[in-house]
């Protein structure tokens, strides 16, 4: 295993940024973020589909591990 840290960054669909999230720095296997469904501001974002790409950063300097995927937020 190796150490690092993941930055997750919310997007909407039509592009504008949502909220950034950073993890502690751990081992890749124990590596999580939380999010409370909230925006930059702290306000709740309603429901729809979001937009998250997720980045592994190693700390020896590795290749980052980039991900996209698309979250569905249900109220």
């Amino acid at each position: 295993a190796k150490e690092g840290y993941l930055e997750v960054t919310l997007f909407t669909v039509a592009g504008e940024k949502v909220r950034e999230l950073v993890s502690e720095p751990d081992y890749y296997e124990g590596i999580k973020v939380d999010w409370f469904y909230d925006n930059q501001s702290g306000q709740k974002v309603s429901g729809g589909v979001y937009l998250a790409l997720c980045r592994l950063i190693f700390v020896d300097g590795s290749p980052d591990m980039v991900e996209r995927f698309k979250i569905a937020v249900l109220r």
